[in-house]
Parts: C-alpha cells; sequence; structure tokens
C-alpha cells in the first residue's frame, strides 16, 4: 500500500485511534483549506463567521440567518442539502428515532452514496476555485461523515485544517431541546457521537480546539489559538482579530450556561472535560485517545440494534404491503356493486329493488379476485 493510499476497511465502525490513520495528509501546501467540526448548537457558527472576519472564504451561497441564529449558520446551503440527502439514503433523518444510531456498513460505499460523493467534490472544486484566499466549510454533519469526506480531501490532493468547537453537552441539550424538541438523552448521544467522529476525523491533531462557552471569558486566548492555527495563509494583525471578536462574540445571544446537572451522562461529562482540558491546555490529554476507542467500539453494540430494527421495518413494510394488496381483492370487487347500487338509486328510473339486480351485479364482477385469492 502507497505512503497515500486509503486503506480497505471492511467495516465503517472499526477505527483505531492510535493506529494507521484512514488517510496519510501531505505536508502543508497550498492545498489547504478550513474545516470547522463540532455538534449542533456549539458555537461551529460563531467560529466560522470568526473565521470569515480573519479573512477565510466562507463562499456566497450561505444559509440565511434565523431567529436561533441571528448573526448567520456560515453553512454553505449546497454541502447541507447534500449532506441532507446522504442522511435521508440511510435513513438517519434528523428528528427521526433512528438520527443517533450508528450509519450501516461501509455506507459511504454505496452506489447512491457516491453519486452524493461526487456532487461534494464538484462543490469543493468550485469554490477552491472561485475562491482568491484560504476557503472553509463548516457544517455540523462533517464530523459523522467523516469516512465520505476523508475520501475526498485524498482524491482532491486537499490538506484540511480542523477547527473543533466544543460546548457543554447539558447546554446542547438544553438548546436543541428548545429549537427542535429533541429529547435530552437523544442530544446527549449525538453530543458523544458527533465529538467521538470528530477527533478521529482530525486525525487526533485539530488545528485548533475550541470552547464555545470560552469566548465570553478568554475570547483573546481562543482568537490567539485560531490566528496560530492558520497561519501562515492568512495571518490577521491584532486590530483585525479585535474587530472580528466585537463582529462575532456577543453576549447577549448566549442562552444556555454549562451546568453540573445530573441529568447530564457521567461518560459525557468526562468526555467533555477532556476536550476542554485540551481546549485549555493546548495539548492532548492521554486518557482521550484510549476513552474515544473504547467508546467507539462500545458505540458498535448499537449498530447490532440497527441492523436488527432495520430487518424489522422491512418485514413490517413487506407485511402492510401483502394486506393493501389483499384488502384490494376483498373490497374491490365489493365497492363495485355498492357503486353500481348508488349508480341506479340515482338513475331516472328509479331504484332498483329486485334480488336479480344484485345478480347481475355480481355476475358482472371480474373473477380477477378470486383467482387472486387463491
Amino acid at each position: 500500500m502507497s505512503a497515500n493510499a486509503i486503506p480497505e476497511a471492511t467495516s465503517s465502525r472499526t477505527f483505531d485511534i492510535e493506529s494507521e490513520p484512514r488517510v496519510n495528509y501531505k505536508p502543508p501546501s497550498g492545498n489547504r483549506i478550513a474545516v470547522v467540526l463540532g455538534m449542533h448548537r456549539s458555537g461551529t457558527s460563531l467560529l466560522m463567521n470568526f473565521l470569515a472576519c480573519l479573512g477565510v472564504d466562507a463562499g456566497t451561497d450561505l444559509m440565511a440567518p434565523s431567529a436561533w441564529n441571528a448573526l448567520g449558520y456560515w453553512e454553505h446551503n449546497r454541502i447541507f442539502a447534500v449532506h441532507e440527502k446522504i442522511f435521508t439514503l440511510v435513513n438517519r433523518q434528523w428528528g427521526s428515532p433512528r438520527v443517533c444510531m450508528p450509519l450501516p456498513d461501509l455506507w459511504w460505499k454505496r452506489p447512491k452514496i457516491q453519486a452524493c460523493k461526487s456532487k461534494l467534490v464538484e462543490i469543493v472544486q468550485r469554490e477552491r476555485g472561485r475562491a482568491k484566499r484560504l476557503w472553509g466549510f463548516k457544517d455540523p454533519r462533517t464530523a459523522v461523515l467523516y469516512p465520505l469526506w476523508l475520501e475526498i480531501f485524498q482524491e482532491l490532493d486537499l490538506d484540511p485544517v480542523f477547527f473543533l468547537t466544543v460546548r457543554h453537552p447539558y447546554a446542547v441539550g438544553r438548546s436543541l431541546g428548545a429549537r427542535d424538541n429533541l429529547s435530552f438523552s437523544t442530544a446527549q448521544i449525538l453530543w458523544l457521537k458527533t465529538y467521538i467522529d470528530a477527533v478521529i476525523m482530525a486525525q487526533g491533531k485539530p488545528g485548533a480546539i475550541i470552547d464555545y462557552d470560552r469566548w465570553f471569558t478568554h475570547a483573546d486566548e481562543q482568537a490567539a489559538a485560531v490566528s496560530r492555527a492558520l497561519s501562515p495563509m492568512v495571518e490577521p494583525t491584532e486590530a483585525e482579530v479585535q474587530q472580528a471578536l466585537d463582529v462575532t462574540v456577543r453576549h447577549r445571544l448566549r442562552h444556555y450556561l454549562p451546568d453540573s446537572s445530573e441529568r447530564c451522562s457521567p461518560l459525557v461529562l468526562r468526555y467533555y472535560h477532556l476536550l476542554l482540558q485540551w481546549a485549555v491546555e493546548g495539548e492532548r490529554p492521554a486518557e482521550l485517545p484510549r476513552m474515544t476507542d473504547d467508546l467507539r467500539h462500545s458505540y458498535e453494540l448499537l449498530g447490532e440494534w440497527a441492523d436488527y430494527a432495520t430487518s424489522r421495518e422491512n418485514i413490517a413494510a413487506r407485511l402492510l404491503d401483502k394486506q393493501a394488496e389483499l384488502e384490494r381483492l376483498i373490497y374491490g370487487p365489493l365497492w363495485k356493486i355498492i357503486g353500481a347500487r348508488i349508480r341506479k338509486a340515482l338513475s331516472p328510473r328509479g331504484p332498483c329493488l329486485y334480488p336479480a339486480c344484485a345478480e347481475d351485479e355480481l355476475l358482472s364482477v371480474p373473477a380477477t379476485g378470486a383467482r387472486g385469492l387463491s
């Protein structure tokens, strides 16, 4: 296998963070792009907005602001649309009961997913061809789709710089509950899965790891970490950094504070504190790779349940189809008789009250129904 080849995988659910990376990125070059990773409602929009203020090209086809994100989502509309289609194809739509289940084995190898990949490749090539400076994008779904994106980076010979933003799982759960009526337990599972995948995708070495709440207490430290990760592609002045902070960090938009509530899983809280330690100290905690690998393998157990649930759903769907076919065969002739009687009752001659009418109607019914039931 060549140094930059993608190893053949037998399952999307097996990855050891300390083993050989799925993709060996080439040394820094002019092919760099900025990629923001993180859970929904964790400050990915704030971070992408900050990067754009410093000089990163986020594109022009961006999702419009809303009441839930007054300063904008800073999310590429076409990338978002392709991501949504992928999740529909693997039956993991947002808001569905299956959203927090693992994706199917080798999902990214499916022909329809590969067609989506081709669209993503076209988008990246078009955006990089248009941009006059470092281009970047963000979407909270990116990390969960990391096998597909790592293939794209490899095929396009790109050198991604990952910016990972983290937020306390309690605040994320509260925010998703208010916006999407998502249950707190589902939000925690999604939080954990997203950050496990983000750490794997970044190969354990993101350009910068940022904690959302530290923007409001240690903004200068976080801005410095982001600036270091951008160098030498983008080198803003101190005045430009301060102006970017003034534009993006708004205390009035911080609606939920961290909480040590017992509602949070101790496992989820432990993983958060390891990521927070990384953001504060700048060094990856030694425990994080081991815990990431253990959690990843534990999460695989849900994959077996997902496979079982899919098989049961397929059986149920086939039974419903058979039931609909049987009802059509049984009730089709009956409704024809009833319809004939109604037409005769409303005819100018008046209703037919003789038994012979019913016999004529029965004789006029095709025999296909009887054959279909045999």
